[in-house]
């Protein structure tokens, strides 16, 4: 028995997933990878993530190794509602120590400088946001975007607002499509889907691939759809499996 995934939750699944990352790849010729304060959020996450011990993680088949990554974004704040920019620092297989972090916070003093010359955009450790902690297959750029989002900033804020630099490794196609989407600048860019899995900041809906074959979980939910290969009669079209 054929069953149908035409117009259903298979293939919405698989249109927003390649068109995601169909947006990553257009990210450098939109110029989204370019931004006035990415090479100084570079230089922060560098100094972050030399020398930092990696966190044992129980590797998996079929799983790449995974790297040491600290990523480092910078929202402007919101000059009309009189907030703050923030400094987001954000870990993940690494363990960053206390003057690691105060080294990075004086650097941020020192190179984040708005308009005027005297305008320190980060001057008080309040403004330094640091997340360490990351629900399963949250890649860091999103948990920037997650905490935005849980702190009243939606994603319509972000435009031209947020800048992020991955240390460690280059963003992958899934997160730079989203990012792309809302025009947040952000830099390097891997050009490589994620491997694993990628969850949706603000929805939490999971796309999880192993090798030709996705398994998406709907928001915050227990559904999870699995199964549906890609090469089964395309990703976008004809698309129908025999129900074992």
């Amino acid at each position: 028995m054929a069953v149908s995934h035409v117009g259903s939750v298979w293939e919405q699944a698989v249109f927003k997933q390649e068109a995601r990352r169909d947006l990553g790849r257009r990210a450098g010729k939109k110029g989204l990878n370019e931004g006035v304060f990415l090479d100084d959020l570079r230089d922060i996450g560098l100094i972050l993530l030399q020398g930092l011990p990696k966190k044992e993680e129980k590797k998996t088949k079929g799983s790449r190794q995974n790297f040491a990554t600290v990523v480092v974004g910078l929202w402007l704040g919101d000059k009309d509602y009189n907030v703050a920019p923030h400094l987001f620092i954000v870990t993940k297989l690494a363990d960053v120590s206390l003057p690691k972090k105060t080294e990075a916070f004086q650097l941020a003093q020192q190179k984040l400088i708005g308009v005027r010359k005297e305008d320190k955009l980060i001057d008080d450790e309040r403004q330094m946001i640091i997340i360490d902690e990351i629900s399963t297959n949250l890649h860091a750029e999103m948990a920037i975007i997650r905490w935005l989002n849980k702190n009243n900033v939606g994603k319509h804020c972000l435009k031209d607002n947020l800048e992020i630099y991955c240390a460690g490794k280059g963003v992958c196609l899934d997160c730079s499509g989203w990012l792309t989407k809302h025009g947040i600048r952000h830099a390097p860019l891997s050009g490589a889907p994620s491997p694993t899995a990628w969850k949706n900041p603000i929805t939490d809906s999971l796309f999880r691939a192993s090798g030709e074959k996705l398994e998406y979980t709907k928001g915050f939910t227990d559904q999870t759809l699995s199964g549906f290969n890609k090469n089964f009669g395309g990703p976008y079209k004809d698309k129908s499996e025999t129900n074992q």
